[in-house]
C-alpha cells in the first residue's frame, strides 16, 4: 500500500471503437476479428495500481447474422459475438486539495436518508423486527457484513451493523428517501442544487483520499457520508445511494480495506446480487448462479491478480471463450465483463453500468446463467470477472 501514499494520481483514459460492419465481419475468421479489435483499441496503457479499469467482451459462433448496434458487434440466435473493449482508468488516492466540507444537519430530528424506512443509527433489533432475517450476509471492505434484502431482486437493499447499530445502507432501487427530496431518478443538477458541492477528499490517518468522480457525489451529512451514484448514460440521474458512518469509513484500512478470502467471497456474491437487482430494475429476469462458470471467472481473476495484468486474453493468449470451452461448458452465446481497482463491488458495478458495452452485457436479455470471480492482489486491489452464458 506504500505506493498509494507516494503520489497524487488523477488519470482518465477512454478508448472508443469504430464499429465493424456486417460485411467486414463476414469476411473475417473469429481469430482475425479478435486481432482487429485489439488493433483498434491499441496497446494497454500502463497506470498506477490504484487505477480503476473496466472491460467487456462477448462472443458468437461462426454463423454471424443480424450484426448491429453502434458501439458493439452482436449477433442474434446461436451465434458468437466479440464486443468492443472500453477501458476506463481513473486514478485515486492521496490527492491533497482544498475542499470545503459541506455539513448539513438534521432538521426536526428526521433522518436525512432512509432506505426502506431504515436509518443510520437505528438499533439492529428494531431493524430485524421490521424486516426479519436477511436473504444473504456477506463481508465488505469496511470490516462488517452487508445484510441483503429483496423480493426476487425487487425492493433490493443492504444494511450493515456495528455495535448493534446501523452504520451502512445501500440501494439501487426506489426504496430510499431524503429530507431534501432527492430520490431515484433525480438529476445531478437537482442533487447539486439541494446539497451544494460534494466532498473532494476524505482524510484518514493523515492521508487524503480523492473521492471526486463524475460517476458519483459524496457529502458529509450529520456524521455520515452519503454517496449519490449517477447514471451517466441516462441524463446523469441518481441510480443508487450509499450511506456510511464517518467512524466506519475512517476505521477502514486505506482505500481498499483488509484483503482476505472472506472479502473476495463477499465481493463475489454482492456483485451477483447487484447485477440481478439492476436487471430487475430494468424489467429483465434475474440470472441463475452457475458454479461451473463461476470457477472459470475465478481462475481468470486470480490469474490477473497474481500476474499483474488486466485483459480478457490471458498470458497464454486464450480468450474467455477458450477458457469456457476448456472448462467443458456448453453455450450458444456467452459474454464477459472485467473490472479492477475499484474499492469494492458497489463501485465496480456502478463503473460497469456507466460504460455502454459493459452495461449491454449486464442488461442482455439473452443470458440465463452468471458466475462471478474476484481475486485481491498483494496490494489489496480487487480484480472482478463476470461470465455470462446461455445454453
Amino acid at each position: 500500500m506504500n505506493k498509494l501514499f507516494g503520489a497524487s494520481v488523477a488519470l482518465f483514459f477512454l478508448f472508443n471503437m469504430t464499429p465493424f460492419s456486417e460485411s467486414d465481419l463476414s469476411n473475417m475468421k473469429l481469430t482475425e476479428y479478435a486481432a482487429a479489435v485489439d488493433n483498434i483499441i491499441g496497446p494497454q496503457t500502463e497506470a498506477a495500481t490504484t487505477n480503476n479499469r473496466v472491460d467487456s467482451v462477448g462472443e458468437v459462433n461462426e454463423k454471424k447474422e443480424n450484426i448491429s448496434n453502434e458501439d458493439k458487434v452482436i449477433a442474434k440466435g446461436t451465434t458468437e459475438v466479440q464486443q468492443d473493449k472500453n477501458k476506463i482508468d481513473n486514478g485515486k488516492v492521496n490527492t491533497v486539495s482544498s475542499n470545503k466540507e459541506m455539513k448539513i444537519e438534521k432538521q426536526d430530528n428526521k433522518p436525512l436518508v432512509t432506505i426502506h424506512s431504515i436509518f443510520i443509527g437505528e438499533n439492529k433489533e428494531s431493524v430485524l423486527q421490521k424486516l426479519g432475517d436477511p436473504i444473504r450476509k456477506s463481508s465488505n471492505d469496511y470490516g462488517i457484513e452487508w445484510n441483503t434484502y429483496h423480493q426476487n431482486y425487487d425492493h433490493f437493499f443492504m444494511v450493515g451493523y456495528q455495535d448493534e447499530r446501523v452504520v451502512a445502507l445501500y440501494t439501487n432501487q426506489d426504496v430510499f428517501k431524503t429530507t431534501r427530496g432527492i430520490k431515484l431518478g433525480s438529476t445531478f443538477d437537482e442533487v447539486r442544487e439541494k446539497y451544494g458541492s460534494p466532498l473532494e477528499t476524505i482524510q484518514k490517518n493523515g492521508s487524503n483520499y480523492s473521492i471526486e468522480d463524475e460517476e458519483y457525489d459524496t457529502y458529509e451529512l450529520d456524521g455520515y457520508y452519503v454517496t449519490f451514484f449517477y447514471d451517466n448514460l441516462d441524463g446523469r440521474k441518481v441510480t443508487a445511494v450509499q450511506a456510511i458512518t464517518k467512524r466506519a469509513e475512517e476505521e477502514k484500512k486505506g482505500y481498499y480495506g483488509n484483503p482476505s478470502q472472506m472479502l473476495e467471497e463477499g465481493f463475489k456474491w454482492q456483485m451477483f446480487d447487484l447485477i440481478n437487482a439492476t436487471r430487475v430494475k430494468h424489467g429483465l429476469l434475474p440470472l441463475v448462479w452457475n458454479d461451473q462458470i463461476a470457477k472459470t471467472a475465478q481462475h481468470h481473476s486470480l490469474d490477473m491478480a497474481a500476474n499483474d495484468y488486466f485483459s480478457h486474453k490471458n498470458q497464454n493468449g486464450k480468450t474467455p471463450f477458450d477458457r469456457i470451452k476448456e472448462d467443458h461448458i456448453e453455450y450458444s452465446v456467452a459474454g464477459e465483463n472485467i473490472a479492477m481497482g475499484q474499492q469494492n463491488s458497489i463501485f465496480a458495478h456502478e463503473a460497469l453500468m456507466n460504460s455502454k458495452s459493459h452495461r449491454t452485457n449486464i442488461l442482455d436479455q439473452r443470458w440465463t446463467y452468471l458466475g462471478v470471480g474476484v481475486s485481491i492482489n498483494n496490494e489489496g486491489v480487487p480484480y472482478f470477472t463476470e461470465n455470462y452464458f446461455t445454453l
